[in-house]
């Protein structure tokens, strides 16, 4: 079997189909975790935002395959919630998790957050999966506050130029 060879690019427009089937591919419980809902399709509201090219919001997604027939494994993005802060969000393939490629998404979407000029970004989790909520404070490296809401858990992590990161 030939070895993987991943690749990262922005969602455009004509990806819709590719990403209905990757959440399709999902199980039920990894659309759950990720929308808090068991629905077999993506959120129209979800994917009008990730497949827009306005309002500052940005995806990313991963793809598998020969470069004649990718398929759509990850997809993360972020999206304006109030002025100087985006939510990200990241579905990561049953298949693909544990592997890293949410953490090198989220890496990527931090750098372009910082580009941005970005002063925080937010993330929102069940309280079972409180792990998710290091990995973007770890990727972001500065201040984070949480706030509980119920079954769910909010993360918000400050950025911080990129010259006076410590690290």
């Amino acid at each position: 079997m030939a070895e993987s060879r991943l690749a990262f690019r922005a969602v455009v427009p004509g990806d819709r189909t590719a990403l209905e089937r990757m959440h399709r591919r999902c199980s039920e419980a990894t659309r759950y975790h990720r929308f808090q809902t068991r629905g077999p399709g993506l959120p129209e509201s979800y994917l009008d935002t990730v497949l827009s090219e306005s309002a500052g919001a940005t995806s990313i997604l991963a793809t598998d395959g020969p470069p004649d027939h990718r398929r759509v494994v990850a997809l993360a993005g972020m999206a304006p919630v109030s002025p100087g802060v985006a939510e990200l969000g990241v579905l990561v393939e049953d298949g693909w998790q544990r592997r890293g490629i949410g953490r090198l998404l989220v890496r990527q979407l931090v750098g372009i957050g910082r580009g941005q000029a970005l002063h925080a970004l937010t993330a929102q989790t069940l309280t079972t999966r409180r792990w998710i909520l290091g990995l973007l404070r770890d990727e972001v490296g500065g201040a984070v506050s949480y706030g509980p809401m119920s079954d769910t858990v909010r993360i918000t992590a400050f950025l911080e130029p990129v010259g006076e990161r410590c690290g």
